[in-house]
C-alpha cells in the first residue's frame, strides 16, 4: 500500500505539472496572437498632405500608405475632428470619379493615396492654410493610427 501511495503522489504531481505547462504553452500563444494584431506598428504614412482651404469647403487628403506587417490591412477611412464629412475617392477613367468603401494593402505592400486615389475632407469645421497641420485618425479593421497631415 505504501508504494501505491507513493505512485498516486507521483501521479498527483505529474498532472499538475502537465497542467501549468498546458497553462503556460496557451498564455504564450495568446501573447504572440496579440502582438500580430497591433498594427500602429506596421504602418507608416509618408508625405502626408493637404491643400489649403476655407472653413466649409473640401481638400484633398493625400499620401503614401507602406504595410510593413505581416497581414494585409483593411483601410477603412480617415477620421478628423476638423471635417463633417470624409470619403475615400479613387479616379475612375479619364475623368470619372468613385467614391470607395475600403482598400486593401497587401502585406509588404504600398498604397498610393497621392495619384489616382486621395480622401477628401468636405464641410471643413476650420480654414486650413499653408503652414498648418492637423492630426488624422487612419480607421484600419482592427484599430485606428494616428498621423500628422501638414498643409501646402
Amino acid at each position: 500500500m505504501n508504494i501505491g501511495r507513493r505512485i498516486m503522489g507521483h501521479l498527483r504531481c505529474i498532472s499538475l505539472a502537465l497542467a501549468v505547462v498546458a497553462f503556460v504553452i496557451a498564455e504564450s500563444e495568446q501573447a504572440a496572437a496579440d502582438e500580430t494584431t497591433d498594427v500602429t506598428f506596421a504602418v507608416q504614412v509618408i508625405a502626408a498632405k493637404a491643400e489649403p482651404a476655407l472653413a466649409g469647403t473640401c481638400t484633398e487628403v493625400r499620401f503614401k500608405l507602406v504595410n510593413d506587417g505581416r497581414e494585409n490591412l483593411q483601410v477603412l477611412g480617415l477620421d478628423a475632428g476638423i471635417t463633417a464629412r470624409s470619403r475615400l475617392m479613387a479616379k475612375i477613367g479619364a475623368g470619372d470619379t468613385a467614391t470607395l468603401e475600403s482598400v486593401s494593402v497587401p502585406a509588404g505592400e504600398t498604397a498610393d493615396f497621392s495619384q489616382s486615389r486621395w480622401f477628401e475632407f468636405c464641410g471643413l469645421t476650420t480654414t486650413l492654410q499653408s503652414g498648418d497641420s492637423f492630426v488624422v485618425g487612419l480607421r484600419i479593421v482592427g484599430g485606428t493610427t494616428p498621423f500628422s497631415v501638414h498643409v501646402h
